[in-house]
This record gives structure tokens, sequence and C-alpha cells, in this order.
């Protein structure tokens, strides 16, 4: 399902609760460009308030400056009490810091002036925001937006400035019986960030005490995989964030790739975005795709040699990559490898003595890298497999000393399982064992 589709779902599933969606993932894998696919559908039934940072070092508040004092404007401000400031609104610049930069440019158009008494509320900065104002901050957002659903969107919030991610943060803990209106909170967060100013850990602890509120109805979407139908979309996406680096930026087209070569690329995959979104800057850095009449192309066949090469090698790097985080990941597919792309977990113990918990390592991998898929039909008796041919391939290729591991496996089998004759012959095949192999294939 792709992203606009899942947060329609989030959308409609919270209607009439305060909601809240956290869309994770790495960089260029389209995160924005869909999530406002889904805020353009709704952008006649929301007030939309949006929060994006303009640089990676925002000042204190910045970031929520920005966004918020977008929404007023001087006839909106005209239109309040004779000091041309409703109290609500007093009271929120009292306690946020440089607000003055922000209201002043919004206020004194010239056509309303503002006297005196307007410009030292305007000034009046706070050191910090306080707690209390929350409250006064929800009634002016509610005000702005005229009786409307409100979504509050805030995209890289790992860029945040700390002060204006605190803002959001207690927005969204106001209880739901201080509000009048509905509230849909959507956050976006860059997994792979550089130098991210709110980190990991603060978004996690958020996460904790979001979930503990039981008039918060709060989600968490994952973007690392896609299906075979969301490739020309995401590939669009990917596309379209490569182009902001100078080094692509003759790339001015959209994809229009043929079906098979989706395909292609979808298969080499596995459908992990991020060796997608690897394998498309292999292919534009090598000129394999080009650009003509607004279109991105690629006359090449994508099985050939150049083309495979640049699909396989992110697979190739972030096999390396899991190698490198956990002494077990290595040891652990290394000897799902030699039982198959489809594997029976217990082998791992029974044949090998891995002595570790193999059952946390195999789900540790799965959700953190995406590289085995948990089989649950029951009826199966391999319960693992590999997310396709290509990662177990490139897993088997760092194997040193095969032989040693199939003939483990062939002994085990023919003691334990004498019946199992294709399992037998085949890892005696591998190390040349034809002869032993040949009993088996006359039973079989």
């Amino acid at each position: 399902m792709q992203l606009p589709a899942i947060l329609e779902e989030k959308y409609q599933n919270c209607s009439g609760h305060t909601g809240v969606v956290l869309v994770k993932g790495i960089s260029g894998v389209g995160k924005s460009y869909q999530a406002e696919q889904f805020l353009h559908k709704h952008e006649d039934e929301l007030f939309i308030l949006m929060l994006m940072p303009n640089n990676s070092y925002p000042h204190e508040y910045e970031v929520f400056n920005e966004g918020f004092f977008k929404c007023i404007t001087s006839d909106l401000l005209a239109e309040k009490d004779s000091s041309g400031l409703p109290k609500i609104l007093k009271e929120v610049v009292r306690a946020i810091p440089y607000t003055e930069q922000y209201l002043l440019r919004y206020v004194d158009d010239g056509e309303h002036p503002i006297d005196d008494t307007q410009f030292q509320v305007l000034t009046n900065r706070g050191s910090r925001i306080r707690r209390h104002v929350i409250p006064y901050l929800m009634q002016l957002i509610e005000t702005l937006s005229g009786g409307k659903r409100i979504c509050i969107y805030c995209d890289n919030i790992q860029l945040y400035d700390r002060p204006s991610f605190n803002v959001v943060m207690d927005l969204i803990r106001v209880e739901e019986s201080d509000r009048t209106q509905e509230w849909f909170t959507l956050l976006l967060y860059t997994e792979n960030g550089l130098s991210p100013e709110i980190g990991h850990p603060d978004i996690q602890e958020e996460y904790t005490g979001l979930r503990e509120l039981t008039d918060i109805h709060f989600d968490e979407v994952s973007v690392q995989k896609c299906r075979l139908e969301d490739m020309p979309v995401l590939c669009h996406s990917i596309i379209h964030e490569l182009k902001k680096k100078s080094i692509f930026r003759k790339f001015a087209g959209t994809p229009d790739f043929t079906p098979e070569q989706y395909k292609c690329l979808y298969d080499h995959s596995g459908g992990i975005i991020s060796h997608i979104q690897q394998a498309l800057c292999n292919l534009m850095r090598q000129d394999l795709i080009c650009c003509e009449n607004g279109l991105l192309t690629s006359s090449y066949d994508w099985e050939c040699t150049e083309v495979k090469q640049c699909i396989e090698d992110p697979v190739k790097k972030h096999i390396e990559n899991i190698y490198k985080r956990e002494k077990h990941n290595q040891t652990t597919l290394e000897h799902a490898s030699i039982l198959g792309e489809e594997f029976y977990s217990s082998y791992l113990n029974d044949i090998f003595h891995l002595n570790y918990d193999i059952q946390k390592i195999l789900n540790q991998i799965t959700e953190k890298y995406q590289i085995l898929i948990p089989q649950k039909n029951l009826n199966r008796r391999k319960d693992w497999s590999f997310v396709n041919r290509l990662h177990h391939s490139k897993v088997y290729e760092f194997i040193e000393r095969v032989e040693n591991y199939h003939l483990s496996v062939a002994d085990f089998l023919e003691k334990n399982e004498p019946r199992n004759y294709e399992e037998i012959e085949r890892h005696l095949l591998v190390v040349g064992e034809q002869e032993r192999a040949f009993p088996v294939r006359i039973k079989n």
C-alpha cells in the first residue's frame, strides 16, 4: 500500500479523536512528496499548519514561528478588538521568544499601522515558552482555522530546533476535552539525517509518552519496503529528491521506464527502498538513464552486466553493513544461506550448534534490515526465507570453505531425516560428492 493510502486509512480511523501519525524512513524515499499528496487531497477540509525547517541549524523557535505566523494575516488581525490584537494572541506573544520579527512582518503593512501599545506587545519577548500558554496557542489556532479540522504537518522533525519540537509535543498532549475541534498531526522523521538536533532517543521517549495518553490515536508507519505496483510512484519520488543534488540536476524529467525495467529493479532489490534508491543513483551516475523530451528513460537491457552491477551493488553493501552491526548477524545469515533460500530455523542450532538465541537474532535482522521474511504458513516446514534469490546468493558469496558446512548438513539429514532425499542430494552435489549422492538418487 502506498503511503498516501496508508495515511488516508489512519486519518479516517482517528476521526472524532486527536490523531498522531509518525512516518519514518531514510532520506529520498518520498515521505514528503507522498505526504503532501495526501494533504493536497484534503486541503479544502483541513486547516494545515506546515512546520518545515528551512535550514539544518534553525534558531530557537524558528521552525514553529515561521510556520505559525504564516497563518496570520494583517486583515485577520485588523478585524479583532481595538488594540488590534486579541487577548489570546497577546498571551502567545508574551511567552514565545522572537515573535516580533514575524508578527511585525504581517501586521505593519502600511494599511493597518500599529501604535506604541501594540508595538510593546509585539516586542515583549519571553525567555522560554511557558506551559500555561499552550491552551492559548491552541485556542488561537482553532480560531484561525475557521471551524476546519486542524492538521499540524511536521516535515523533517529531526532538524527542528528543540523549543519548536517541544511546542509541537505540548500541543499534541492537550487533553481532548479541552479542544473544540479535531486535530490530526503528521510527523515525518528522516532516520539517516545528518547531525539531527532531535535525535532518535528523543523521538522514542516522546513515542512512549504519547502511547500512554489514552485519548490520542497514535500510529507509526515505517517506509522501508514497497510492492511492485508502487514502483512508478516510488521511483518518481526518489528521483525528485535526487535531482536536488547538483550532480543530478540534468535529470530534469519524469521516470518512464518499461514494466520490465521496473520489475527487474524490484526483483533485484527485494522491494527494499534503500536498495532501489541506491540502484537509481548508480544508474544515473553511470549515464544508463537519460532524459529525452522531459522523460527519463533507459534504452539498455537491464539484465546486461553494466546495469545488473548498478542494481546489485546496493545489496552487497547492505549485507556488509549488516555484518558490521552485530557479531551474530554474519554467523546467522551465512549458516542460513547454506541451508538454502528457504530454511528451517531450528537447523541452525541442530546442525551448526550456534549457542545463542537464534529466533531473537532472526527477528532483529528482519526488523532492522528486511533481508529475511518469516513464513507464516504453518503447513510449511521451512519457517524462514531470504527476501529474494539475490540476497541469498550475495550472503552465500561471503562464505569461505562452504564444503564443510554442506557436508555437515548432509550428515545430519542422513542420520535424522533419511527420507529427505532431495535435500541430502543437493548438499552432496554442491561439494562434488557424486558417488555418495548416487545411492540417494536411486532411493529417490
